[in-house]
């Protein structure tokens, strides 16, 4: 009997895989049969979903990417605060995040990654702000981004002195100057 393999649902684990092996060891140990393994599937399997390892990274930046700003239609924000390293999960993904975007000064492709992210997202923070100014609203977007990235990266890099409640406290501290 031949076994039905829904090959999206196949993907997403190969990929969920990476963000784990990424999470725990880093990028430059995440090898291929480190990631097979994890998802319970050989290299060959890998390599049958994902033309190469920088098409596995590519999907895996992607995955993390609309997790941390929940832009899986790019039209809705989380409240900034739910976009932080909070939990378990989101610290995972905030360390795969931060992975990748160290290697991305080394990548074009990852790079073109990181600016479609960041555009998508400016654009929708920008279009929430209810700031008639569109070039005002694009600059305070871009600030409050620098923010979130700013509290993300120290509360991913130093989890002891950055609990969610300081969190918290320091990105409404921030953003207070935008939303008086």
């Amino acid at each position: 009997m031949v076994k039905i393999v829904d090959h999206d649902e196949r993907r997403s684990a190969i990929a969920e895989a990476a963000i784990a092996v990424i999470a725990e060891v880093g990028l430059e140990q995440a090898k291929l049969r480190l990631i097979a393994a994890r998802a319970g599937v050989t290299t060959g399997a890998v390599a049958h979903y994902f033309k190469d390892k920088d098409a596995l990274l590519e999907a895996t930046l992607l995955l993390v990417g609309r997790r941390i700003f929940n832009n899986e239609d790019e039209t809705q924000l989380l409240s900034f605060a739910d976009v932080l390293p909070i939990s378990d999960l989101s610290r995972r993904n905030w360390r795969v995040w931060l992975t990748f975007c160290g290697h991305a000064s080394y990548s074009e492709k990852l790079r073109m990654i990181y600016k479609k992210f960041y555009i998508d997202i400016e654009q929708a923070v920008a279009k929430d702000l209810k700031i008639s100014d569109k070039e005002r609203a694009k600059e305070v977007a871009a600030s409050i981004i620098a923010a979130v990235d700013g509290v993300g990266l120290c509360a991913t890099v130093q989890p002891e002195l950055w609990p969610p409640a300081r969190q918290k406290a320091r990105l409404a501290e921030l953003l207070k100057p935008f939303f008086k």
